[in-house]
């Protein structure tokens, strides 16, 4: 995005692009004596609401230096800029749950521990989170993961 860049540079700052390093912001911003760590987000409405990564969240919380640009009508002649701090966007904004990554358990090539919802699955909800369903640990020995894939699909009903 170039208008927040374009911004930056405007007040003094020279820009190095970190965002393939992962770290959580995608510009370095440096001006004399003082550092930014900028994250850049964009929307084309007039809400300044985005998607934001889990490692983008913990710069916020951790990093004094971090500041978030949202370029609000992104795609207008009329945008325009917001700039806040990590404190800020952490007391402005309500952070929703919209991906989870899925990561396979851990088993022997004999056992299998498959979780699989019952009728009488318990409710609970972790912190801040959406409801799962508590499910009891089924133990299942493997011939093959395609018998594992259709024994699950076949037990939830797929």
């Amino acid at each position: 995005m170039n208008y927040p860049r374009r911004l930056l540079k405007d007040r003094g700052f020279t820009l190095k692009s970190v965002e393939r390093d992962r770290i959580g912001y995608a510009l370095l911003a440096r001006r004399k004596n003082s550092e930014l760590h900028v994250e850049l987000k964009g929307v084309a409405g007039d809400t300044p609401d985005f998607i934001i990564t889990g490692n983008e969240v913990r710069q916020a919380s951790t990093d004094k230096e971090f500041r978030l640009i949202v370029v609000i009508n992104a795609l207008k002649r009329e945008r325009r800029a917001i700039e806040i701090s990590g404190k800020e966007f952490l007391a402005c904004y309500q952070l929703e749950a919209v991906a989870y990554r899925a990561k396979k358990m851990k088993y022997t090539t004999s056992l299998l521990e498959m979780r699989i919802p019952e009728a009488k699955a318990q409710t609970t909800q972790p912190l801040g989170g959406p409801r799962f369903e508590a499910c009891p640990v089924v133990s299942a020995t493997i011939h093959s993961s395609r018998w594992a894939h259709e024994a699950i699909c076949n037990k939830i009903g797929t």
